[in-house]
């Protein structure tokens, strides 16, 4: 008996691999004996080609090959290689998936100097790693994060900084020079206008209410306030 030993929830259409360890198991029906349980770790990847699928064709054909997923023409599903042989046309082409969509960008303003994570969402958005695919801002590069991408369906890159307080032109290239302009994105100043109160005891637990403009652009949910050097919660 084989058994997978670390936690791992169900497979979802937004969760299509997990990764576990495997030790060896002898049961007598009672009690359970290791066999063998390799120094380490060892991985394994449990996945679901459907489920894959169901972020769009572009992601199954960007997964890795050794997983041998493929694309059914004829059900537009995502199925396992074997499967796929027994049961239907299959296509290996990239082509194949039409072209890129867009569904949403966010967040749509910034910092001039940069460092917010943007992301664009969609389908067929190209098939990293597989495929080189770039993301600029204004003819600037924005680096991609590669450990947030979701191959196909989501591209997330840092935004340079730059002085242009203009609107500002997002597209995608892809290796197949394709270029397709996403939207639009706003570097904005953040400005502080008033602090209340701008005292309190030195024991803290005083409310501060900060009063601006522009306070609501990049990533809101990295943003703090720091009061010399303390974080105020």
């Amino acid at each position: 008996m084989c058994l997978i030993t670390s936690p791992f929830e169900l497979l979802t259409p937004n969760r299509t691999k997990v990764i576990g360890t495997v030790r060896v198991l002898w049961t007598n029906g009672i009690d359970e004996f290791p066999i063998d349980q390799p120094e380490g770790s060892v991985p394994i990847v449990i996945y679901d080609c459907l489920k894959i699928g169901l972020q769009g064709c572009s992601a199954c054909f960007a997964q890795e090959d050794i997983l041998q997923c493929s694309y059914c023409t004829t059900t537009n599903t995502c199925v396992y290689g074997i499967v796929a042989s027994s049961m239907c046309r299959h296509s290996n082409s990239l082509s194949y998936c039409g072209l890129p969509n867009v569904t949403s960008i966010s967040p749509l303003s910034g910092p001039v100097k940069g460092g917010t994570a943007l992301t664009i969402t969609g389908q067929n958005l190209g098939f990293f790693p597989k495929e080189n695919v770039s993301i600029l801002i204004g003819g600037q590069l924005c680096p991609i994060v590669s450990d947030k991408i979701i191959p196909g369906v989501q591209l997330v890159c840092v935004i340079p900084p730059s002085m242009d307080r203009e609107p500002t032109s997002v597209a995608i290239t892809l290796e197949i020079s394709f270029q397709l302009s996403v939207g639009n994105y706003m570097y904005k100043e953040p400005v502080i206008s008033k602090i209340f109160p701008n005292r309190g005891p030195s024991a803290g637990g005083t409310n501060i209410l900060i009063f601006g403009s522009n306070l609501d652009i990049g990533n809101i949910e990295n943003t703090t306030v720091s009061i010399d050097g303390h974080v105020c919660i």
